[in-house]
């Protein structure tokens, strides 16, 4: 479980590494960058930035205000760059990508007041230029990932500035900063018991989510909660007793889905088992009848398998266990 709880760690950050890093060589074939001609990039601001046409394109109903709008991004229940590429999926696919960031400048200079329209248009004028800056930059090829994203984090502040790199930025890199640190939490902690290391994970991710802490974990979903607190407590569950574990496994269900959902888990796991205990008494079955049937065609051999496999899993299960062992068979084939 341990293993398991990492590589989802490790996942979640190259999700956000591949993500931010994506800009870095999103490049034309002539190695120029995609979203404006060098000669228009200074100016690209004052092209067409006046016009109304397209303002119902990116208009809503329940829009929030520019004050709910900075409140809900310092305590990361919305995040800006995600909210930018909602708008601009509303773009039409085969709208210029340039055009339609004019069309959104517009809007964002029309739907506010000022002077909050102008504070959105100069964040949003940043991240335009943050766009192109992190498509031209070249970072050395033997970089760490963690190397890396610290010069993508002194390039932002380069362009934004501080406060504005936080604003703009800060949900994401509390995200990251979470993940790295996640691989030395899990082996420096892993002798602890399940209390001190629930005490220690909750004290690290406060320390890297910082003012955004309220807002992931209550955006956290149920299951993850669960996996997270077994993980924790896997000294405590490799130490009980069989009963034992059961009853720590449904306390923490129970916390986490209620009796209900815990007695539906419970009824899962022994369908589970009951599947693994058939498998398992077909695997004994499929190994004497090989070495009992040498001489048969593998045609031969194919259909009497099959036979065998719908006596212990029944029809439709015999043949998805094919299938299964057929996938298996040929991975194992490309990995050698």
């Amino acid at each position: 479980m341990g293993k398991k709880w990492i590589f989802a760690g490790i996942a979640v950050l190259a999700v956000i590494i591949i993500a931010v890093l994506f800009l870095t060589s999103s490049r034309s074939k002539n190695g120029q960058s995609s979203l404006l001609p060098d000669a228009q990039f200074e100016n690209w601001n004052l092209m067409g930035g006046n016009s109304a046409e397209g303002f119902d394109l990116f208009d809503e109903e329940g829009m929030l205000s520019y004050d709910e709008l900075m409140a809900q991004a310092r305590k990361g229940t919305i995040s800006l760059v995600s909210e930018l590429w909602r708008m601009r999926r509303n773009c039409p696919k085969d709208m210029d990508f340039h055009v339609c960031n004019e069309k959104l400048r517009a809007f964002i200079g029309k739907k506010f007041p000022y002077p909050d329209n102008e504070k959105l248009i100069a964040l949003f004028d940043k991240y335009i230029r943050y766009e192109q800056t992190m498509m031209e930059t070249k970072f050395g090829e033997n970089l760490t990932n963690q190397q890396r994203y610290a010069a993508i984090k002194q390039k932002r502040r380069e362009l934004f500035g501080e406060e504005d790199a936080k604003l703009v930025f800060g949900l994401e890199e509390s995200k990251a900063g979470f993940a790295f640190a996640l691989q030395d939490f899990v082996k420096t902690t892993a002798g602890q018991s399940g209390d001190a290391r629930i005490a220690n994970y909750e004290a690290m991710r406060r320390k890297n989510f910082g003012d955004y802490y309220d807002a992931v974990v209550a955006a956290e979903p149920a299951y993850t909660k669960f996996e997270t607190e077994v993980m924790l407590r896997d000294s405590d569950l490799n130490r009980a007793s069989s009963e034992q574990k059961t009853a720590m496994t449904q306390a923490m269900r129970e916390k986490y889905f209620g009796p209900e959902g815990a007695r539906r888990m419970a009824d899962l796991d022994k369908q589970l088992g009951q599947e693994r205990e058939k498998e398992s008494q077909l695997q004994a079955a499929e190994k004497k009848f090989l070495s009992e049937n040498a001489s048969l065609s593998d045609s031969e051999k194919a259909a009497r398998l099959l036979e065998l496999r719908k006596k212990y899993l029944g029809d439709e299960e015999a043949e998805a266990y094919t299938r299964r062992m057929e996938y298996e068979k040929y991975m194992q084939s490309q990995n050698k």
